[in-house]
């Protein structure tokens, strides 16, 4: 009776585990659908993503070739937010010598150009794990950034578009970023030759 016994639960135990592993395939199946069919895009979709990745490398080739016409031309009106948050290191670093700066700097598009355009410097940014989402006529942007002067790495953090598609285009609406500012200063370069001990 014992071997009996011992075999039917080994038997119900089995069965319990065959029935869990067909209930997880179940909801895994289901599970990588409903990701399939969330992640699928029209090509009106398609469009308008391309677009949108149209406005942020016109973005940034108009910082590196300093074209302040091109660059304006991105923003749907002059009185968007504009507006940097320093992390509380970099604000606590920045206020030694600027103890006026505050945590929320706000400016403008315009100002922001004008200052590139002035520095003779190669300036950049550099975008990467841009992430977008829009239904055709709103979108929101989000990625991580650094900004460069030469080969120095000035700042970097995360930042966040809203744009909108106008009669023109999609337009820039709203930007925000964070600012994490290097706090190893530049390198210092020299014209002067090294001196010849030979």
């Amino acid at each position: 009776m014992s071997n009996v016994f011992y075999d039917t639960s080994q038997s119900v135990h089995m069965h319990r585990l065959i029935l869990i592993a067909l209930c997880l395939y179940s909801f895994t199946t289901a599970a990588h659908s409903a990701i399939e069919q969330e992640v699928q895009v029209t090509p009106e979709q398609q469009k308008e993503l391309q677009a949108i990745k149209l406005v942020l490398e016109t973005f940034r080739l108009s910082i590196i070739d300093k074209d302040k016409d091109r660059f304006i031309a991105l923003f749907y009106a002059e009185d968007i937010p504009w507006l940097g948050v320093f992390s509380d290191t970099s604000l606590q670093f920045i206020q030694q010598k600027h103890p006026q700066i505050r945590q929320v700097a706000k400016d403008t598009y315009s100002n922001f150009i004008d200052g590139i355009v002035k520095n003779p410097q190669s300036i950049e940014e550099k975008f990467w794990n841009i992430t977008i989402q829009t239904d055709q006529y709103i979108a929101s942007v989000h990625f991580d950034y650094s900004f460069h002067l030469g080969d120095y790495k000035s700042n970097w953090g995360q930042e966040a578009w809203q744009l909108i598609k106008t009669e023109q285009g999609w337009k820039i609406n709203s930007v925000i970023w964070t600012m994490i500012a290097n706090q190893q200063p530049p390198h210092q370069t020299t014209d002067k030759k090294p001196m010849n001990n030979g």
